[in-house]
C-alpha cells in the first residue's frame, strides 16, 4: 500500500481540471470559428441574396448589394440583378402599351358614330335627290353609301377580287365628280382571279396615290391583276413620277403638311396588312421617276375558297 502526499494529488488534480479547461477554451473557440466560417460562407450570402430578391419589386431600389467573394453566389445575385432590369423593362413597355390603349379606346368614343345613321341618311339623301332630278348628287351618294357598306363589311377585313374592284369602282365614281380634271382608269383583270381572296382596300390606296400625288388632265391610271403562280397586282400612271424622298414619305404615312388625303388608308396600311395576312411571302415595291409616272407592284400568294363580302 502506497501514500500518496495530498500536495501531490490536488498537484494532480489541478493539471486535470486545466487540461480540461483548456480542452474547453479550444472547442468554444473552434466552435466560434466554424460558427463565423459558417456565416461567411453561407448566412451573410443569403441574407443578401434575400435582399436581393426583396428588392425585385422596387423599381427604384439601388443595386448596392455588396458581392460575396463566393463565385457561385455572386453569379447568381449577378442573374438576379440581369432579370431584375429585364422585368421592369417589360413592366414599362406594358405600361405605355396599356396607356397607348387606352389612349385609343378613348379617341375611338370621340370619334365613333353609328354607321347605320349614316348609311340611312345617305339613302334619304338618294332618293331626295332622284326624286329632284339631282343626278350628280343621287350618283354620289349612291356610290359613297356602298363604299360605306363595304367598308363596315365582315370583321377580319377579307374580301374577293371581284368586292375590291366594285368598291373600287365607287370610288372612282366619286373622285370623277369631285375632280376638276379628267382621267381615265382601265381595270384589266383575269377571270380566274376574280373569287380570289385578298384583304380589304388594297387596291383604292394604290389608285389614290396616282390620283394625289401623280396624274393631273388627261391623266391615265392602269390597274393590271394577273393570275400566275402568284396574284400579281400593278398599278401604273403616267403622272409626274415622285422622288425617292416623296417615295418615303408616302411609305411612312407622312405627308410634308401633316395632313391625310383621300380616304386616309395610305401606303403604309397597305404594306402593315400584307404583312400581316401574308408575311413575308407578299412582295410590294414601288418604281418611279420624275416625268415618267410611277409603277406599284405587288405580288401574293394565292389563296383559293368560297369567300363571302
Amino acid at each position: 500500500m502506497s501514500v500518496v502526499p495530498e500536495k501531490e494529488l490536488n498537484r494532480e488534480k489541478n493539471q486535470w481540471f486545466l487540461q480540461i479547461a483548456l480542452y474547453f477554451l479550444l472547442f468554444e473557440l473552434a466552435a466560434i470559428g466554424l460558427a463565423l466560417f459558417l456565416s461567411r460562407m453561407v448566412y451573410k450570402p443569403l441574407e443578401r441574396f434575400n435582399m436581393e430578391i426583396k428588392n425585385l419589386v422596387q423599381s427604384n431600389a439601388k443595386d448596392n448589394t455588396e458581392l460575396t467573394n463566393i463565385p457561385e453566389f455572386d453569379y447568381l445575385l449577378f442573374k438576379i440583378r440581369v432579370m431584375k432590369k429585364k422585368v421592369w423593362e417589360l413592366y414599362g413597355e406594358i405600361e405605355q402599351k396599356e396607356k397607348r390603349r387606352a389612349d385609343l379606346e378613348v379617341e375611338k368614343l370621340l370619334y365613333q358614330i353609328n354607321p347605320h345613321f349614316l348609311m340611312n341618311t345617305l339613302d334619304t339623301v338618294h332618293w331626295l335627290a332622284m326624286m329632284n332630278g339631282q343626278e350628280e348628287i343621287d350618283k354620289l351618294t349612291l356610290s359613297l353609301n356602298k363604299l360605306l357598306q363595304y367598308n363596315l363589311g365582315k370583321m377580319g377585313g377579307g374580301t374577293t377580287i371581284q368586292g375590291e374592284i366594285e368598291a373600287l369602282k365607287e370610288y372612282l365614281q366619286l373622285q370623277k365628280i369631285r375632280y376638276d380634271f379628267q382621267f381615265d382608269v382601265d381595270i384589266d383583270v383575269d377571270e380566274e382571279a376574280m373569287q380570289l381572296e385578298i384583304p380589304r382596300f388594297i387596291l383604292q390606296p394604290l389608285v389614290e396615290n396616282a390620283l394625289y400625288h401623280g396624274v393631273s388632265d388627261d391623266g391615265y391610271v392602269h390597274v393590271d391583276i394577273r393570275l400566275n403562280e402568284e396574284l400579281e397586282i400593278k398599278v401604273q400612271d403616267n403622272g409626274i413620277g415622285m422622288t425617292p424622298e416623296k417615295i418615303q414619305q408616302l411609305l411612312n404615312d407622312d405627308p410634308p403638311d401633316g395632313q391625310k388625303v383621300g380616304m386616309g388608308i395610305g401606303m403604309k396600311y397597305v404594306i402593315r396588312i400584307l404583312e400581316s395576312n401574308y408575311g413575308d411571302r407578299a412582295m410590294f415595291t414601288i418604281k418611279s421617276e420624275i416625268g415618267s409616272g410611277t409603277i406599284v407592284s405587288l405580288s401574293l400568294p394565292v389563296y383559293r375558297g368560297e369567300h363571302s363580302s
